[in-house]
């Protein structure tokens, strides 16, 4: 992919959590869970997150290819709705291809050994390591990297396992990515949590959240959350 601008570019191919619904209800922002292209002034291509919505990234992506297609692939989580879109993103089934997959030890669970799993038989019919692409799978241990032109710094978030949210940092801007974020209101690890998230949130040119539930949504569901809307977010961590 060729890229010539000196902004950061990012696009939704899916904003979900938990489960994939098209249809009348989600015009709006859309059906799919999540995954979000971001693209450096550099063309450093990184895929955040696979869910759903990877489908119809890796559609585009290939009919935009003028040669062998080179990006990663960073996950926030192992959870099934961020990882269930790889067996159907299409980059991977091209030989030509060469693609990095980067995250975290899933919960008690290495990050190769859920991703491989999901795409085994009875499951699917095309193993992870039967894929024509060049892909290879690291297993993040340091909160700080580089991806091609693109600087990526990390923070833990509050969801059940082991799940992170992204900055990313670029010549032409930073964005970050904050897919689960589960708020204990009155609780003073809460609190502590909420400085390093806002500490983690400042100096962005734009701010990527999933949100699910709003805050009256969110007691009830307190277990699982997948976030409450960006307005609320900053009501909750006024003054902290």
């Amino acid at each position: 992919m060729s890229v010539n601008t000196s902004r950061v570019q990012v696009q939704f191919w899916g904003t979900r959590g938990s489960l994939a619904r098209p249809g009348r209800r989600t015009l709006r922002y859309g059906g799919n869970t999540s995954c979000v292209q971001v693209t450096s002034p550099k063309g450093s291509l990184v895929v955040i997150d696979c869910g759903t919505g990877a489908h119809d990234l890796g559609r585009s992506l290939l009919a935009e290819a003028r040669g062998p297609l080179r990006g990663s692939i960073l996950f926030s989580h192992t959870h099934w709705d961020h990882i269930q879109g790889l067996p159907f993103f299409l980059p991977v089934y091209k030989e030509q291809n060469h693609l990095r997959i980067l995250g975290y030890e899933g919960a008690r669970h290495g990050l190769a050994n859920i991703l491989t799993s999901q795409m085994e038989s009875p499951f699917f019919p095309i193993g992870l390591k039967e894929v024509p692409a060049n892909v290879k799978i690291e297993e993040l241990k340091e909160k700080s990297f580089n991806i091609g032109s693109v600087r990526v710094d990390s923070c833990m978030a509050n969801h059940p396992g082991v799940c992170a949210g992204y900055r990313l940092s670029t010549a032409g801007g930073s964005i970050a990515f904050f897919p689960i974020v589960l708020i204990l209101l009155g609780v003073m690890v809460a609190v502590n949590w909420r400085r390093r998230h806002a500490a983690a949130m400042a100096v962005l040119n734009s701010e990527s959240p999933e949100s699910s539930w709003t805050a009256a949504d969110l007691l009830p569901r307190s277990a699982y959350s997948h976030r409450v809307t960006a307005k609320e977010l900053a009501q909750h961590t006024k003054g902290v």
